[in-house]
């Protein structure tokens, strides 16, 4: 490997270890750290985005498509401390619950027909309440007596 090289490759080396985690809607609050206390706070989260999402497909089968329809929902997701908690322990899952966002709002922006809509509707709705029961469930496994300490 030639100086030019080794020099690129100690800089790039440089930005990755000095790079500070920066998440797209601002700093991790403390809830993050705590995740078992706040569930639920996490659950009534998830019942008002619901609630939101299932007011946009409303005005939608009642009036037509409205173009900041859409980007609303991604805004109320943004919202709620829920986002940050699964954003920072739960990559997975995170994933999941944008690749469902998505799908609504995309279909709301194509004008698919309600029902396409609800259907989505109904997959979001799926994976925000399992997100919710994967951290209980991480709860239960780590508040378990180990078979050690039986």
């Amino acid at each position: 490997m030639g100086n030019a090289e080794t020099l690129i490759s100690k800089i790039v080396f440089c930005c990755v270890i000095s790079v500070n985690h920066v998440y797209a809607d601002g700093p991790v609050d403390d809830h993050v750290n705590d995740l078992l206390a706040h569930l639920d706070e996490y659950a009534g989260e998830i019942a008002w985005l619901l609630d939101q999402v299932e007011g946009i497909l409303k005005r939608y089968e009642d009036t037509g498509f409205d173009s900041e329809q859409p980007e609303t929902i991604l805004d109320h997701w943004e919202a709620v401390k829920f986002h940050s908690a699964i954003e920072s322990n739960y990559i997975p899952l995170y994933a999941s619950i944008w690749q469902s966002l998505f799908a609504v709002k995309t279909a709301l922006e194509i004008q698919e027909p309600v029902s396409v809509v609800r259907n989505e509707l109904e997959t979001l709705k799926e994976v925000l309440w399992q997100s919710l029961g994967a951290i209980k469930l991480a709860r239960l496994i780590n508040t378990s007596p180990s078979p050690r300490d039986v």
